[in-house]
């Protein structure tokens, strides 16, 4: 699998989301080793499984936070796209919990979800709210 690599076509000009999209990265860059390794161990994937659940909970709730401190118009689209992301990753999870025989393509269907989801969310979703963050004088 390839890594998600950061580009600078990622940013959304706030230092803050744009370090937590690196980290972001970095996790789903860490089921992609996992998922390369040859003695990967079940208990390995689903700590960083629910690490990115975790973190996804953390910066997508910080999104949802500037959201509502500046009654951004496009909030209630967004943040469905956030649901989204939110269910899928769960279900996988519970999949890797429930079936240990799975765990390497539940793994690696997490990590190619969680690369597409994101860097499309990010380029074609997030840069929406770049001007208005901006505007408002959040960077």
């Amino acid at each position: 699998m390839q890594k998600f690599i950061w580009k600078e076509e990622y940013s959304v000009g706030v230092a803050s989301i744009d370090e937590q999209h690196k980290n972001f990265f970095r996790i789903t860059n860490d089921l992609i080793d996992f998922v390369e390794r040859p003695d990967a161990k079940h208990e390995d994937c689903i700590a960083i499984a629910r690490e990115l659940e975790h973190y996804a909970a953390y910066h997508l709730t910080t999104e949802e936070k500037y959201f509502h401190e500046l009654a951004y118009p496009h909030a209630e689209e967004h943040i469905r796209e956030h649901d989204y992301y939110r269910d899928k990753v769960q279900g996988l999870l519970s999949r890797l919990q429930d079936d240990q025989s799975v765990m390497k393509s539940t793994a690696e269907e997490l990590a190619n979800f969680s690369i597409s989801w994101l860097s499309n969310h990010i380029l074609l979703s997030d840069k929406k709210y770049s001007v208005f963050f901006e505007r408002h004088g959040v960077h």
